[in-house]
């Protein structure tokens, strides 16, 4: 799914990545991958020119950044 995501961003279809992330976080709510996901949710909602939205799904790994 996240490869998918990956692929659909590359390839201009940030809608199609945004489902997919979704898709994974649905599937897998506690996976090892989780954050990954999350990185691709906010990245296809900015190429949708969300960004208010992209925000809010960014915040949560934002604050735990030692970087943040």
């Amino acid at each position: 799914m996240l490869d998918g995501a990956r692929a659909a961003l590359r390839g201009g279809q940030p809608s199609v990545a945004l489902t997919r992330a979704r898709e994974h976080h649905r599937r897998f709510p506690r996976g090892h991958l989780r954050d990954e996901a999350t990185v691709l949710e906010a990245q296809a909602l900015l190429a949708l020119g969300r960004e208010d939205e992209a925000r809010r799904v960014a915040a949560p790994l934002l604050g735990r950044s030692a970087y943040a």
